[in-house]
């Protein structure tokens, strides 16, 4: 085999091996990309059918038209945490 074997040959054959990799990574890369197409084009046909929660507008809730006429926040209750000990303000 060695006899048989030139430079030429050994270089091609690890230049074919290299060119195979690379197709075998484009590849994997490839059908990972269209796997996920399917799957986003698979949510948005789940999500075309659910109906929907609640109307967009809903007039009994809806605010006044002056509303937020002073631009203040007014804190009633304010709780929070600080290491693992629970601590109230309150207004």
């Amino acid at each position: 085999m060695r006899d048989r074997l030139t430079a030429g040959i050994a270089g091609l054959t690890i230049t074919y091996a290299m060119q195979i990799t690379q197709s075998l990574n484009w590849l994997v890369r490839m059908t990972s990309d269209i796997e996920t197409n399917i799957v986003s084009v698979e949510r948005i046909h789940e999500y075309a059918k659910l109906e929907p929660e609640a109307p967009w507008e809903i007039p009994e809730k809806k605010p006044p038209t002056n509303w937020p006429a002073t631009g203040e926040i007014q804190y009633v209750f304010v709780f929070f945490f600080s290491d693992f000990k629970l601590f109230l303000f309150q207004n």
